[in-house]
């Protein structure tokens, strides 16, 4: 396994004990039988925790091999719609991303709407589209709000993709996260240019 940090693989480890564990006793409190119902403990089933660490290592391991695997992106593009549990496969990602640069935050300030930040960047290398300005001011979704990505701070240097919904939050990707994250949204990019971005992740939803 390969391109996680150190809190994913530490996170995933600790799930896979848990399975482990929990597996452990099953064998020792039950006789074997040909079918059983699955095995409670707290709330958790032992399906459940093989389920959730299946889905974490998708998650954590996403490559280019199969474009219609789930995005890489984690707060905006790869969560489910509210509505129709509709998620992206990476080229709807990628022909679904609004902006897509590279580049660093120089700036960022509250937005006239709640919820929102308005963030300075300046862009090292534009992806997509191909070319633009070498400063672009951004009306991003505020992390606090959704929860699950780290504040914009300035300084930082991003890959950034910007949906076109703006109800959804920008992906950023820093750190060991970004060169992978690039090469796999450049090597997309061809196929994503021919790829229609469906309508539920192009305008906000009610």
């Amino acid at each position: 396994m390969t391109g996680l940090t150190d809190s994913e693989e530490s996170r995933l480890r600790r799930a896979l004990a848990l399975i482990g564990e929990e597996a452990g006793r099953g064998d020792r409190a039950e006789v074997p039988v040909r079918r059983r119902p699955a095995r409670h403990r707290g709330g958790i089933t032992i399906g459940a925790l093989v389920a959730a660490a299946v889905v974490g290592v998708g998650l954590l391991t996403v490559t280019l091999g199969d474009p219609n695997t789930a995005s890489p992106g984690g707060g905006g593009a790869a969560a489910p719609d509210a509505e129709g549990g509709q998620g992206q496969t990476l080229l709807e990602w990628v022909a679904c991303g609004r902006t897509i640069a590279v580049g660093d935050v120089t700036a960022v300030n509250p937005s006239g709407q709640d919820g929102r930040l308005t963030v300075a960047f300046a862009v090292q290398d534009w992806i997509k589209p191909s070319q633009g300005e070498r400063e672009i001011e951004l009306d991003v979704v505020e992390p606090a709000v959704a929860r699950v990505r780290e504040p914009w701070r300035v300084g930082q240097h991003l890959l950034i993709v910007v949906p076109q919904r703006r109800d959804l939050e920008t992906d950023t990707f820093g750190g060991a996260e970004l060169a992978p994250n690039r090469a796999s949204v450049e090597e997309a990019l061809p196929q994503a240019e021919q790829t229609r971005c469906p309508a539920i992740w192009q305008s906000e939803q009610s």
